[in-house]
């Protein structure tokens, strides 16, 4: 276990490892004041610089045996992480497509949410903020067997304060949409009909309005957005090129630092990314 250190001497520990790692390049072929203005340098250092250069990364290599962790020097990275749970949703046998993590009771500790594929359902398991997990609740997002969702997308789409869920169910004109009601309850599922099929969703606000945004890929390889209205429902959807085939996933940044919602999207079939700049 490794003993915290003031900041001061992690200061001093990082220029060191800097110097050794870099800095004594400072010490290979330096050159005087004459050299730098003729560009002529000496063809081999004198004794003394390289007596230096090995006190120099004797020291540093003391410094890093003395004061640095074992997996910063490449060794026992397990120590990172340890497997300390393994977590039960309670059900008899489903296909989990993803999670994301979010604080969805308003109490500064991260909770969990996963896509059940098969059982057409969302897992909650709440966190305590050590690590550990309340036991997981289900939240029912379609009905009979079909086409589950592959992913939980969550943001404050009815601008109420409160964090919800839409469920991406692949390749569906359905968008689940679980409102939260802060507290740690939900609202029972209700279905947001888009125009077009939508999956491989992302969550942004594209169009800079304050409003939640969804884009994604529908089954002509086409990009969708479909613009938020503030109040758990969207606009028309909108299509566009996506530049590629099949996009599997989509991503939303600033891309080129215009301060614009940029999109990228992970094209499956031809093994490409597409970028799509805002005007």
């Amino acid at each position: 276990m490794s003993v915290g250190r003031p900041p001061k001497l992690q200061s001093r520990i990082s220029s060191t490892l800097r110097l050794r790692a870099a800095g004594i390049r400072c010490f290979h072929g330096i050159s005087t004041n004459r050299e730098r203005r003729t560009g002529q340098t000496s063809a081999m250092a004198p004794p003394t610089l390289n007596l230096a250069r090995l006190v120099v990364g004797a020291v540093c290599a003391l410094f890093a045996a003395m004061y640095l962790p074992s997996q910063f020097c490449g060794r026992d990275a397990e120590r990172w992480f340890h497997g300390d749970a393994e977590l039960q949703l309670g059900l008899a046998e489903s296909l989990i497509r993803s999670i994301i993590s979010a604080d969805l009771n308003g109490d500064g500790n991260q909770d969990l949410a996963s896509a059940n594929f098969s059982t057409n359902d969302l897992s909650i398991l709440f966190g305590n903020g050590d690590g550990t997990f309340l036991v997981a609740q289900s939240i029912a997002v379609r009905n009979g067997i079909g086409v589950g969702p592959r992913r939980a997308l969550v943001g404050d789409f009815d601008a109420d304060g409160s964090l919800d869920l839409i469920a991406d169910l692949s390749i569906n004109y359905e968008l689940p949409l679980v409102r939260g009601n802060g507290d740690g309850t939900f609202q029972p599922a209700e279905s947001v009909i888009a125009s077009r099929i939508a999956f491989a969703l992302a969550v942004s606000d594209i169009d800079g309005d304050g409003i939640l945004d969804l884009v994604g890929n529908d089954i002509s390889d086409a990009m969708v957005l479909l613009l938020g209205r503030g109040d758990g429902t969207f606009e028309e959807a909108q299509g566009f090129a996506s530049g590629g085939s099949s996009a599997n996933d989509v991503a939303v940044a600033d891309l080129n630092g215009d301060g614009k919602a940029d999109i990228a999207s992970a094209n499956i079939n031809s093994a490409s990314v597409s970028v799509q700049l805002q005007r």
